[in-house]
């Protein structure tokens, strides 16, 4: 087996553990592997939170401290063994994780922070994450080359999330407050059968079919509290239950036309039927083709290129089938009984490149054609929430590439990874053109590293450029980015043949920057006033020890 651990400070000092413990050995039959792993992090996070008005006036300020807490502990394990002819392989995992973003606020009432404040606002966060899965997969050749391929997949899990809310004002005076309680309970079942060709034969030929179960129940409530006054709050579809029953049958092909040339194709066709009830009830039946093809071309070994579209359909977020809040934004949403899978067609044609000196240059080009995109809109119940919006259009380039420098660096390799993407959407709601939410781009990633095999030392440095995001809400436009940041490792197998690596991350901090927009009463009406919030997260310093058990 093997062994990890590893301990981390944070920009405000404090540090924090995190383990991991591999063992494997043969029980009878069975070849087993099971981990064990922990952590305990911390992501300091602060700075400022400006209100204005719609004339660009100030109207507010805050200063927010946000020191959030993450720990989880899972076991996983997996066995195989050889059984009826084939070969079967168990997997399981199990564990927990919590959540704890606590927030404090100071703040200052027509002016910018000055040390005085008016009011201290507080966010209890607290997330609890329960879950466990259960695989089992079946593999059996069946002759001239055919293979018959069984699996099972079952997981369960519970989240439970608390918010507190509570105001000082004037300071030590507790008048205002207010409690979210959202409880999840998500089950899902897959039984998938496949049967296909695996040799090298010219056609190799696959056929399958899945079936599905999902369920969540979702329970919200929130209450107010002014002085001694608290008043429930009711949000459409607080307390649902969704179950979704899904079917699909496939067949795919692969072709090998000629020595360079070949077709990966398949039809798949998919058909559901998702049911809420509760305080809202609705039942909806889908079915949907999904044609895939793409063709491979062998230019010369160690260059292909590839031409392809494939039709998918998005899995769904029950989530979204019932109301949320959330208290750091002040935010409520109703929830949707009538959300349904988005669709996306896409389009992507790339080239690969490599050669036997680690080196690589990976390019695609894509356009995505999707159809009822989900979006945050104002739902027939009057309440903001996520609906099926309409059709949209993504398209961008991603690339990777691997550089070797031996023949100037001995050792060295430079590494660059790229995303640039662009979205259009008719907005139903604005009726203006805009991007779609959730569309992040773009992604910069770039790492030199050096290994020194003779010596036993690697090491490196990144670095990651500023990422861009927008989100729209039925009432709100929130443009956020993410900083760039540095970072840095050296590493060792010298000592007793214990890997030893440093690495300091964040390196002259990092910068979230976020600027919401309001509009009144919904982005259909005139701007209303807009939020900027300014944060900054430190250096994280990481010491880690990994070994082998003998």
């Amino acid at each position: 087996g093997s062994w990890s651990a590893t301990e981390q400070r944070a920009a405000d000092g404090k540090t924090y553990p995190s383990g991991e413990l591999t063992l494997t050995r043969k029980i009878g039959e069975w070849d087993t592997s099971t981990k064990f792993n922990g952590f305990w992090e911390r992501f300091p996070l602060k700075g400022p939170r400006i209100q204005r008005d719609s004339n660009g006036e100030l109207i507010s300020s805050q200063s927010e401290d946000r020191p959030s807490v993450f720990w989880q502990a899972f076991v996983s394990t997996d066995a195989d063994r050889p059984f009826a002819g084939g070969k079967l392989t168990v997997t399981a995992r199990a564990g927990q994780s919590h959540f704890l973003p606590d927030t404090e606020r100071l703040g200052f009432d027509g002016r910018l922070p000055d040390g005085n404040p008016d009011e201290r606002f507080f966010i209890d966060f607290d997330s609890i994450f329960k879950g466990g899965e259960l695989g089992v997969d079946w593999t059996r050749p069946s002759g001239k080359g055919w293979s018959t391929k069984l699996l099972s997949f079952t997981s369960i899990s519970s989240l439970d999330d608390d918010q507190i809310v509570s105001s000082e004002r004037p300071i030590g005076d507790l008048n205002r407050g207010s409690t979210f309680e959202l409880t999840e309970v998500q089950a899902e079942a897959i039984l998938r059968a496949t049967y296909g060709k695996t040799d090298q034969s010219r056609l190799r030929p696959e056929f399958g079919g899945e079936f599905a179960y999902n369920r969540q129940k979702s329970a919200l409530s929130l209450e107010t509290r002014e002085g001694d006054t608290t008043t429930v709050i009711t949000l459409p579809a607080a307390n649902v239950t969704v179950e979704e029953v899904r079917a699909e049958v496939f067949a795919n092909l692969i072709w090998q036309i000629a020595e360079r040339m070949t077709l990966e194709s398949g039809f798949a066709f998919e058909a559901s039927e998702i049911s809420v009830s509760g305080d809202a009830d609705n039942s909806q039946r889908f079915s949907f083709a999904k044609p895939f093809a793409t063709l491979i071309y062998d230019v010369r070994e160690g260059f292909q290129t590839r031409l392809g579209v494939r039709r998918s359909v998005g899995q769904l977020n029950f989530s979204q089938f019932a109301a949320s809040a959330e208290a750091a934004d002040d935010r409520l949403l109703g929830g949707n009984p009538e959300l349904g899978p988005d669709q996306t067609t896409r389009a992507p044609l790339s080239c690969d490149l490599r050669s036997v000196t680690r080196g690589a240059f990976i390019i695609e080009f894509f356009h995505e054609w999707r159809e009822d995109v989900i979006e945050q809109v104002e739902l027939a119940s009057g309440a903001f929430g996520a609906a099926n919006a309409g059709r949209g259009e993504v398209w961008g380039a991603t690339t990777v590439l691997a550089l070797p420098l031996n023949s100037f660096i001995p050792g060295g390799l430079l590494e660059l990874e790229a995303d640039i993407r662009t979205s259009d959407f008719d907005d139903p709601l604005s009726g203006m053109n805009r991007d779609l939410s959730n569309v992040r781009s773009p992604t910069l990633l770039a790492e030199f590293r050096q290994d020194l095999t003779d010596r036993q030392i690697s090491w490196g440095i990144s670095y990651e450029a500023d990422q861009d995001n927008s989100v729209f809400f039925a009432d709100e436009e929130s443009f956020s980015t993410n900083g760039s940041f540095w970072s840095a490792f050296i590493e060792t197998t010298r000592f007793r043949g214990i890997r030893t690596r440093f690495s300091l991350r964040n390196i002259g901090e990092r910068n979230f920057f976020r600027e919401r927009r309001f509009f009144e009463p919904s982005r259909a009406g005139p701007f209303s006033g807009s939020e900027t919030i300014d944060r900054d997260r430190g250096m994280f310093i990481t010491l880690s020890f990994t070994g082998q058990l003998r």
